[in-house]
C-alpha cells in the first residue's frame, strides 16, 4: 500500500505505536491533578507551547527529549527569569 500523505502526517511516520506524547501526558494529569500542582503543570505545559514553540501534540514524552529542548532554551530570550525557566523545568522533567 502506497504512503498517503493525506492519511499520515509527515510528524507521525516514524513514530512506533503507543509511544506517548507531550499531549497525552498533560491530558493524564488533568485527569488526576487537581489544585495547585494542576495548574503549576498546566502553566508548564503552556509556557512550552506558547514561549518555545513545542508542539505538545508531535513532541515524543521521554525525559531525553524534554532535556533536549531546555537544553536549547534559554530564558532571557524567552522572556522569564531563571527561578521562572528551572521551576517550569522541575515541573517537566
Amino acid at each position: 500500500m502506497p504512503y498517503d500523505r493525506e492519511f499520515i502526517p509527515d510528524e507521525t511516520v516514524f513514530l512506533m505505536s503507543g509511544q506517548k506524547m507531550l499531549s497525552d501526558v498533560l491530558r493524564a494529569l488533568e485527569d488526576q491533578l487537581n489544585g495547585t500542582p494542576l495548574r503549576d503543570a498546566r502553566s508548564a505545559f503552556r509556557f512550552l507551547t506558547e514561549r518555545a514553540g513545542v508542539d505538545l501534540t508531535t513532541t515524543v514524552a521521554t525525559t531525553k527529549t524534554l532535556r533536549s529542548v531546555f537544553e536549547a532554551l534559554h530564558p532571557a530570550s524567552l522572556g522569564v527569569i531563571e527561578k521562572r525557566f528551572a521551576n517550569i523545568r522541575s515541573i517537566l522533567i
